[in-house]
């Protein structure tokens, strides 16, 4: 055989290991079951970092662009109230929510419930907050972030003011939360805020599914915890923003991926699957107490 012909062969060979190669990759990335294991790079490569308490609110964009709307009336948080990251996280957004929104009530379903919150948020004289406080079984951290709600209240112009909203839950917990709000602006006209447990706002949760009906008149923003792999580095918190608009390619990759043998694509979006519009990651959280 000519020294050519054996060359030709060898290129012919390395194309077709090569091809081969690329097909097999590709099999393995492009399903269901691989894009999800890859989906948490995806995110974090396209979040933002979150830097709290400098007085610059400008990562809130995402949730800005959503609660624009004149016709706004609830905004959901879900957090995590045993991590002790979700009260750096949850002041510094509150003020940056009341900078775009006139928020008049805030309904935390926190430790002790509702009503326990709303005492100590709406406490109109020091000496009635510590003792409003000291009506709560809860880790110091929860206390001190409703304090802090309280003093925070009280550096608004009268108008501006919020009130802390209770709320007797009952056995249908979600109907009786979105109640509540309803009838808070329906009395007031201003927007109402409520802060629940993040498992609340999961994708099939029935508070999500029945804040998610209201449409634009409601706003919902999960905070989700992970622990992040690092090789070379000590474990530190962090907190990072989520805007959904930004994960529109994997949002493709995977509707394609999924796509059923009679073509039909799936109903939602893995996005929507994941959390709400936008989201919070929260790395590496400590445990309050």
């Amino acid at each position: 055989m000519e020294p050519y012909e054996i060359e030709a062969r060898k290129s012919a060979i390395r194309f077709v290991c090569i091809a081969l190669a690329v097909q097999i990759l590709l099999c393995l990335l492009w399903s269901p079951a691989a894009l999800d294991k890859l989906f948490p790079l995806y995110a974090r490569a396209a979040a933002e970092t979150v830097t709290v308490d400098d007085n610059s609110y400008t990562e809130y964009y995402p949730i800005r662009r959503r609660t624009a709307g004149a016709e706004l009336r609830l905004i959901v948080i879900g957090a995590d109230f045993a991590c002790r990251e979700s009260y750096a996280l949850l002041p510094d957004l509150i003020a940056a929510l009341k900078n775009d929104v006139n928020i008049g009530s805030i309904l935390i379903d926190g430790v002790d419930g509702a009503d326990a919150a709303a005492a100590v948020v709406s406490a109109e004289d020091e000496e009635s907050l510590e003792a409003c406080a000291a009506q709560i079984s809860a880790p110091a951290e929860y206390v001190d972030f409703l304090k802090k709600l309280n003093r925070m209240k009280a550096d608004y112009p009268p108008q501006r003011q919020f009130t802390g909203l209770g709320c007797d839950t009952g056995a249908d917990r979600a109907q009786a939360l979105l109640s509540a709000a309803e009838k808070a602006f329906s009395e007031t006209g201003r927007q109402v805020l409520m802060i629940v447990d993040t498992a609340m706002l999961d994708t099939d949760a029935p508070l999500r599914i029945a804040a998610e009906k209201w449409g634009e008149l409601s706003v919902c923003i999960q905070c989700r915890y992970a622990e992040r792999w690092r090789p070379f580095s000590e474990k530190t918190p962090e907190i990072l923003i989520v805007d959904s608009d930004t994960l529109w390619l994997f949002d493709d990759l995977y509707l394609n991926a999924a796509r059923k043998a009679d073509g039909q694509l799936p109903e939602r979006l893995y996005s929507e699957m994941y959390s709400t519009d936008v989201s919070f990651i929260m790395y590496d959280c400590t445990p309050v107490g």
